[in-house]
This record gives C-alpha cells, sequence and structure tokens, in this order.
C-alpha cells in the first residue's frame, strides 16, 4: 500500500530553504542550490516589477504550502480510468514520475522516454546538456523555485531520421 506522506504546512519563502533532499547526482544537486539562492535573490515579484505590474502575487506570501511526497492507493484507483493503455501515457503526480499510472509499452523504435532519475543512472552527459542550457537557467523567481524542486521530470529522446507515427 502507498500512503501520502506530507511535510508541514510552511510559508512558501521557509519551503524553499529546504524544500526537499538534495539530488545525489552533483549536477541536478547544484542546479538544486542555485535554484534556492536564486530565489532568495528574486523573491515572489512585486506589483513593482515591470512584467507583474498589473499582477498581484502578494497572496503566495502569506499562504501555506505543503510538499506532498507520493500518491495513496485511493488516489491512485481514481486516476486509473483516465490512462488509455493504447496510448503513450506519462504521469506524474506531485511531480513525482508514477510507473503505475502510465504506459510507454509501445514505444516506436527510435524513440525512449524515460523518468529523468533513470536516466540518471544511464546516461549523466545528455542530461546534463539540456537541463543546464541557458533557458534553464535561473532569470527569474519562478524559474528559480522550479529549479530549486527540481526531483523528476521526463527526457524524452528521438533518433535521428526515426518515424514517429
Amino acid at each position: 500500500m502507498v500512503t501520502q506522506t506530507q511535510s508541514p504546512s510552511r510559508p512558501l519563502a521557509a519551503l524553499i530553504k529546504d524544500p526537499l533532499p538534495l539530488s545525489p547526482s552533483l549536477f541536478i544537486k547544484k542546479i538544486q542550490e542555485d535554484g534556492r539562492r536564486g530565489f532568495e535573490t528574486f523573491g515572489i515579484p512585486t506589483t513593482r516589477d515591470e512584467e507583474w505590474k498589473y499582477t498581484n502575487l502578494d497572496f503566495l506570501t502569506k499562504r501555506k504550502f505543503t510538499l506532498t511526497q507520493g500518491i495513496d492507493s485511493q488516489k491512485r484507483a481514481e486516476f486509473k480510468p483516465l490512462i488509455d493503455e493504447s496510448d503513450i501515457t506519462i504521469t506524474f503526480v506531485n511531480g513525482i514520475f508514477s510507473p503505475s499510472l502510465s504506459e510507454m509499452s509501445s514505444l516506436p523504435k527510435g524513440l525512449d522516454i524515460l523518468p529523468l532519475s533513470k536516466w540518471l543512472s544511464q546516461s549523466t552527459e545528455i542530461l546534463q546538456t539540456y537541463l543546464t542550457h541557458k533557458d534553464f537557467q535561473n532569470t527569474d523567481a519562478f524559474v528559480s523555485l522550479n529549479s530549486s524542486f527540481l526531483r523528476d521530470g521526463a527526457f524524452i529522446k528521438i533518433e535521428p531520421k526515426a518515424v514517429i507515427p
């Protein structure tokens, strides 16, 4: 039985200080740490920031957030009818890859789809090339926040000249 575990509710600023255990992968750990530092530098945007002058995000500083570590079996049963086993389905629940809610048994030749955790055990060079690309660097509060909570994702690799129907 899978149970849902949660950390205590805390303000976002407190969560960012110690959101999750850091990844054992050195470059993912660096992305997480850089994200934390970036978020501490940028903070939540205010209406004094040009890009956010019409959007008041003040409620984010007052709200308490909880990090969920998994999905309970009752929720899993609710998701199951949404999966069409004839399709390729990649499911993440609260940012964590869920193999039991995913369907990837019929991938066409030349297509690889794996959660980041599996790619890390196979080929960190490929992941490092993409995840450390300048587009993923901490350019604002929300990119930084996302980076600091990085723990899983999907890596899709398509071989050159592959025909994907």
